[in-house]
C-alpha cells in the first residue's frame, strides 16, 4: 500500500510540474537541443569566415521547423549561406544586419541537401557581436521564452 501511495504522489507531482512549465514556444519549433537540425552542428568543423553581407532573409531550414534567419555573405569570392538562429529569438537580440556590412562569422560547415552552409556560433559586424552558440555548441535560445509585450 505504501508503494502505491508513493507512486500516486510522485505522479501527481510530475503532472503538476508539467502543467506549470511554460509550453514550448512555437517560434522555436525544431530548433531545440538534440533535434535533427541541432545535431548538424559539429565543433570539429568550426571555421572563421570573414565576408560582406549580400542579403538577409527569413527561411525554414528543415520541414516542420519554425522560421529562422539566414544571411548570404561573399567571402573570398564565394557566396555562402550562414544560418543564424530562430527568427523570434534573433528579433529579441536586436541584431541589425544589412547588405554591405562587413562581418566575421564563426560556425560549423554542414551539408544541407546539395548545399554547404555555415551554422553560426557567433557573428560580429564591428559594432556588435551576437553569440548564437556557446563553446560546446549549445544554442543560445535553449530555455528562452519571449517576454509578453
Amino acid at each position: 500500500m505504501r508503494t502505491f501511495q508513493t507512486l500516486f504522489v510522485a505522479s501527481l507531482l510530475a503532472l503538476a510540474a508539467a502543467a506549470a512549465a511554460p509550453p514550448p514556444d512555437p517560434g522555436l519549433a525544431g530548433w531545440g537541443r538534440g533535434q535533427a537540425y541541432d545535431k548538424l552542428y559539429d565543433r570539429n568543423l568550426e571555421v572563421v569566415v570573414p565576408g560582406v553581407v549580400k542579403k538577409v532573409e527569413n527561411f525554414t531550414p528543415m520541414p516542420g521547423m519554425a522560421e529562422g534567419v539566414r544571411t548570404q555573405i561573399e567571402s573570398r569570392g564565394e557566396l555562402l549561406w550562414v544560418h543564424l538562429a530562430p527568427a523570434a529569438w534573433l528579433a529579441a537580440q536586436k541584431l541589425e544586419l544589412k547588405p554591405g556590412d562587413e562581418v566575421l562569422v564563426t560556425g560549423s560547415y554542414v551539408r544541407l541537401g546539395d548545399h554547404r552552409v555555415v551554422l553560426a556560433a557567433t557573428i560580429e559586424d564591428g559594432a556588435q557581436q551576437i553569440r548564437l552558440r556557446d563553446d560546446s555548441g549549445k544554442p543560445a535560445w535553449v530555455n528562452w521564452h519571449p517576454r509578453p509585450a
